[in-house]
């Protein structure tokens, strides 16, 4: 089993999200800074990752989700038309379930990508000026939205103006906080009993502790 196969294997129903390659050789930290300097790996080198994640899935769980994500558009090695050429090769050749466009430029851009690409395709905010509606994903004909941040800027302000609250008015802040939000009116990420909570921990200590 080679490496791409050891990182598909296992339990798929143990998964929360569909699984990711990349067919960057750069760390991913530089890749999301706008992509200065990021090579791609030669195409027929990515294209055999993908082949081993689709063989490891289709033995393990056929509905588990492979998604190809591409960064050839901003790569020094790349451009707009190695992007689209790895797009319709990782779809059509290497058999993944969904690819994504990492850094499109402009719609129009999004629109050659999309009139390539016959199956399911997203595309992040790359160097667009701003975020598409969902309206404008469907007229550019892509149904599936890529919104990976806001819940994260909504946490940081909501966090933000509790703490300042409580740095000025101390455990009133939190009384306040109570009042404003009932309980059960907001979800909270506890373990069920059947998840691998604090009750599953004392089962398996139970079960392998024994002498």
């Amino acid at each position: 089993m080679d490496r791409e196969q050891r990182r598909v294997s296992g339990d798929p129903r143990r998964r929360y999200r569909p699984r990711r390659r990349h067919g960057s050789a750069a760390p991913r930290a530089r890749v999301h800074r706008g992509g200065a300097g990021v090579e791609v790996v030669p195409l027929e080198q990515a294209m055999a990752r993908y082949r081993a994640a689709v063989d490891m899935k289709n033995e393990l769980d056929p509905a588990f989700v492979i998604m190809a994500q591409c960064y050839a558009r901003d790569a020094v090695n790349g451009g707009l038309a190695a992007c689209i050429e790895r797009l319709r090769a990782y779809q059509d050749k290497a058999g993944v379930d969904w690819v994504q466009f990492e850094s499109p430029h402009s719609t129009d851009e999004i629109r050659q990508a999309r009139a390539a690409v016959k199956g399911v395709l997203s595309f992040m905010k790359g160097k667009l000026p701003r975020y598409l509606s969902a309206e404008e994903h469907l007229a550019l004909g892509v149904n599936v939205a890529w919104y990976p941040s806001f819940t994260h800027h909504v946490i940081w302000a909501a966090l933000s103006d509790f703490m300042r609250a409580f740095q000025a008015r101390g455990v009133a802040a939190w009384d306040e906080f109570q009042a404003k939000h009932a309980a059960g009116s907001y979800p909270i990420p506890d373990v069920p009993a059947a998840g691998e909570g604090g009750e599953k921990q004392l089962e398996l200590e139970k079960r392998y502790s024994k002498p």
